[in-house]
């Protein structure tokens, strides 16, 4: 999986358009979940741009895996000087209630503006299966899983390098509607292990110790 695969699979699909668009007949909603180092940013924003599509980012204020610095930033205005939208990226496998995850959205949604300069419109979750996120009202951002953008209308993802027996060119060629959920760092030429070996050194830990269930699955 590569950046230049990644351009030849979105072209593949209908016009890219904004979460906080009103949908047209057709529509390929892009979106990357960052949960990696910000730097596999810039090859796909770039791609994207080159490509004529739009998308968005959605970062994570809370990450064992890269923090809001130098590096982040940089990503941050290339995505934005490409024309694509900066969201949120939230964890809310460990809260309690609605009232909490809404109010934690909230708080770090205006840390990503204040520190960008730029609206936060957009918010996805973090491993979304832990905690059912669909169902909540985080107005005025846009919940990525709510309804009219994953259960009614098409949707696919990268996650693990796993596309869980689906053909993602034939699934983006036959869409009329459809959400495509990726992972800037999945795409940058390396195998799965390889990328968990990086992140795993970087953390002083092992791949053994750091994989999910998921990604050992995955790499089985």
């Amino acid at each position: 999986m590569t950046f230049d695969s990644y351009g030849k699979l979105i072209a593949l699909g209908p016009p890219t358009c904004r979460f906080t668009d009103e949908l047209p007949e057709r529509a390929l909603l892009l979106r990357h979940d960052i949960d990696d180092r910000p730097k596999w940013i810039e090859p796909m924003a770039r791609v994207e741009a080159e490509r004529g599509a739009v998308s968005t980012y959605c970062l994570q204020i809370r990450s064992r895996f890269y923090a809001l610095d130098e590096e982040a930033d940089r990503a941050v205005r290339t995505l934005l000087g490409c024309g694509h939208e900066l969201g949120l990226h939230f964890d809310s496998s460990a809260m309690a209630s609605d009232d909490e995850v809404v109010e934690g959205v909230a708080r770090e949604a205006r840390l990503l503006e204040d520190r960008y300069e730029t609206p936060i419109r957009v918010v996805s979750f973090h491993m979304p299966g832990v905690r059912p996120v669909g169902h909540l009202d985080v107005a005025p951002l846009v919940n990525t899983y709510a309804p009219r953008f994953f259960a009614e209308i098409g949707y696919l993802s990268d996650s693990n390098q796993n596309w869980r027996g689906k053909d993602p060119a034939a699934e983006l060629r036959a869409a009329r509607r459809i959400q495509f959920l990726t992972h800037p760092t999945l795409w940058s030429g390396r195998p799965l292990r390889a990328i968990l070996e990086e992140q795993a050194a970087r953390l002083g830990t092992t791949v053994d110790e750091l994989a999910t269930d998921d990604q050992k699955a995955a790499m089985a």
